[in-house]
């Protein structure tokens, strides 16, 4: 006879298992790469896709899972953009920016849950303006400025900032200080 198990003895440990999350870095420059370098490091799964030749190019981004040249209008293309948990728009121009946000707010992307331009916030104005859209046409909260305020202004810290913004927002952080774990 086989041993019978109560579901709620001590016996049985449950674990659930998530796919990594998924990040479209939209814009290819060199501030883009720390971005994609640290989300390698915590195990996500990245884009960084950049239409304009000498963007986006995979010598450059050695740790994204996937590297492209898509145009705005071809993102349909894409299943990392539609799958995307979590999209960054920094182009640094503001007609690139407009073109993935009218994108965005006019296609379904069922797992969105974070979304980020970088630049000052008077320029997300700018961008919508452009794009012909406004904030309550997008499927959630854009993020403008990208990141969370944690001072600095290399690369790197920014890159860190929208990173620990994406994070709490897809894992269900407060973006508040730690409490109670020491």
């Amino acid at each position: 006879a086989q041993p019978s198990h109560d579901a709620k003895s001590d016996d049985w440990v449950q674990h659930t298992i998530s796919p990594p999350p998924r990040i479209a870095v939209l814009g290819g420059g060199v501030d883009a790469q720390p971005v994609i370098n640290i989300a390698s490091q915590l195990g996500w799964l990245s884009l960084v896709n950049d239409s304009r030749a000498r963007y986006a190019r995979a010598s450059d981004f050695a740790h994204a899972t996937c590297v492209s040249d898509l145009s705005a209008d071809a993102y349909h293309q894409s299943s990392w953009i539609s799958d995307a948990e979590a999209i960054v728009l920094m182009h640094h121009q503001v007609g690139m920016d407009a073109k993935a946000l009218s994108y965005i707010a006019s296609n379904p992307l069922p797992n969105l849950k974070y979304l980020a331009l970088l630049g000052p916030g008077h320029r997300c104005q700018r961008v919508l303006d452009e794009a012909g859209i406004t904030l309550n046409d997008l499927p959630v909260t854009l993020q403008a400025p990208a990141g969370l305020s944690v001072g600095g202004d290399l690369p790197e810290s920014i890159a860190l900032s929208i990173l620990a913004q994406a994070h709490a927002t897809l894992f269900g952080g407060d973006g508040g200080p730690l409490q109670g774990r020491f």
